[in-house]
């Protein structure tokens, strides 16, 4: 039976790559597309590749240490490859939504609790967005001028966007600090989840729900004193971000 399921992951897996490759050279010449890949100089294509490996190295490095820290003695690998499944899924879902849900499921498998799986991977989140928000109030007071050439009258857009991951950050931090807000949001989903059929109504699963809620503001609230830690992961987060530009 695990053979059999292995073989249709496998398949899966091959679809969506195809499916992948379809979308992108379906309006493009192949062609085109090699004689460009050709004449791209060799030691810009590795450094991407590099580029492209440690930030998503760096973010399984963010949650391994994470996860050492609530003392669960998990490896280096397969912290990388939380981080691996996250990006994939995040590059295959619309509007990048599927990769945490399926990190929290493979993580879940290796028998991490749902509630600390979840406050660390929105710490990850978190720290990721205001690092996103730093460096633009960074780039704003030692670019502006460039800044502003750069962009001509789609500068409003920058601002916009810094507006709106400020926005982000915000909201995350209140849900993740305040366990009530928490409560309600993972309550109110499974409601509409009962409503549309895609769960039955089952009273014990509301218990285990608010148990995991509690849990989750307990691991929030051991991060919090832990804020040595939390430095050291927003300095990696601000590499891992640079890298990305990069």
């Amino acid at each position: 039976m695990n053979m059999k399921k292995q073989r249709w992951n496998i398949v899966l897996f091959i679809g969506l790559m195809g499916l992948t490759f379809w979308v992108l050279f379906k309006d493009n010449s192949i062609g085109q597309t090699i004689d460009v890949w050709m004449n791209m100089k060799l030691g810009w294509i590795v450094a991407a590749v590099i580029a492209a490996l440690s930030f998503v190295c760096l973010e399984g490095f963010i949650i391994w240490k994470l996860l050492h820290i609530k003392d669960y003695h998990v490896s280096a690998w397969k912290c990388f490859r939380y981080s691996f499944v996250g990006f994939f899924f995040s590059g295959i879902t619309p509007s990048a939504t599927g990769g945490q849900p399926v990190q929290l499921y493979c993580m879940n498998k290796d028998r991490i609790k749902l509630s600390d799986s979840t406050a660390i991977l929105m710490t990850v989140g978190i720290m990721y967005k205001f690092v996103l928000v730093l460096q633009g109030i960074i780039l704003r007071l030692v670019w502006g001028k460039g800044l502003r050439a750069y962009l001509g009258n789609y500068i409003y857009l920058f601002w916009f966007g810094l507006f709106l991951n400020i926005i982000v950050v915000l909201v995350l931090g209140l849900i993740m600090l305040k366990p009530r807000i928490f409560t309600y949001l993972v309550m109110l989903i499974e409601k509409f989840l009962v409503r549309i059929h895609l769960l039955k109504a089952k009273p014990e699963r509301k218990v285990r729900l608010q148990n995991m809620v509690k849990e989750y503001g307990e691991t929030v609230q051991f991060f919090v004193g832990k804020w040595k830690y939390l430095l050291l992961v927003l300095g990696f987060t601000f590499l891992q971000r640079t890298i990305l530009f990069l």
